[in-house]
């Protein structure tokens, strides 16, 4: 389970076994604010997305114990975050947990699909603007506001 706040650049990891008693394994620190975040799936493994206030989309592995110090956040080493430049103004993304697929959408209320973000922060030129997005839908005319991934249709 993520818990997060729109002002807070952490997300904190909740175990979702009832017998462990929803306990918080620790936190993620990203490079911004997040707006929204997600579970994802990729290369068989369960992964975080999150948009960032800074115009970055964000991907995270999921630590699967406690941290060592809870007061500190997960070590670099266990969650390997990864950035990916995207338009600003984004504040939500979805992920499609059978297919990969990542959309992100906001103020231009379109829905823009990209790649799982690759690169580390050091990496990225945020002078230049962001790669387009592989694929642009229409959303909703009034914005997308929520979501959900059904398995019955493809």
């Amino acid at each position: 389970m993520l818990v997060t706040s729109k002002n807070k650049d952490v997300i904190h990891v909740l175990s979702a076994e009832a017998e462990r008693g929803f306990n918080v394994l620790g936190y993620i620190e990203f490079e911004g604010h997040i707006r929204s975040a997600c579970f994802t799936m990729k290369d068989g493994r369960a992964r975080i997305l999150a948009v960032l206030s800074n115009g970055l989309l964000a991907g995270a592995n999921v630590p699967v114990s406690s941290a060592e110090n809870g007061m500190e956040p997960f070590p670099e080493d266990i969650v390997a975050i990864t950035y990916r430049k995207i338009d600003k103004g984004m504040n939500m993304v979805i992920s499609n947990h059978t297919n990969g697929d990542v959309f992100v959408c906001g103020d231009d209320k379109l829905l823009k699909k990209y790649e799982f973000p690759t690169d580390k922060r050091a990496q990225l030129d945020l002078k230049r603007a962001p790669p387009a997005p592989m694929e642009e839908l229409q959303s909703h005319a009034i914005g997308t506001t929520c979501w959900d991934v059904s398995k019955e249709f493809k």
